[in-house]
């Protein structure tokens, strides 16, 4: 176990393949700039990173979040530099009330 924004020496640059499930929606806006650089401590060059992202522009009434929202620009923006993508789409299942945003997402590191 470990901490992603601070990985220990043996876990940087470890990892073939980082799989993330929602959990960037879960951290606040301000920790995005961690959680990317927290990937790129972990994952090999040429490794992938495989997301489903839960993307939600528009938070329920009254919802500060989390999950806190950002939009596919935002992903995309996040992993423009450094990351080529293999595959991009919306799952055609989903969690109940998230149907149509999630977004399935592979990254290739390639710096």
């Amino acid at each position: 176990m470990g901490n992603l924004f601070d990985p220990p020496k043996e876990m940087r640059g470890a990892f073939d393949v980082v799989l993330e499930h929602t959990c960037m929606s879960g951290l606040p806006p301000t920790l995005r700039a961690d959680y990317r650089r927290g990937i790129d401590l972990t994952l090999r060059r040429g490794g992938l990173l495989i997301g489903v992202w839960f993307i939600n522009p528009a938070l329920d009434p009254g919802n500060e979040g989390p999950p806190f929202p950002f939009s596919v620009a935002d992903l995309t923006a996040l992993f423009a530099e450094g990351y080529e993508m293999v595959e991009d789409y919306v799952p055609d299942v989903a969690f109940p009330g998230r149907e149509g945003r999630e977004r399935v997402r592979v990254l290739r590191r390639v710096a």
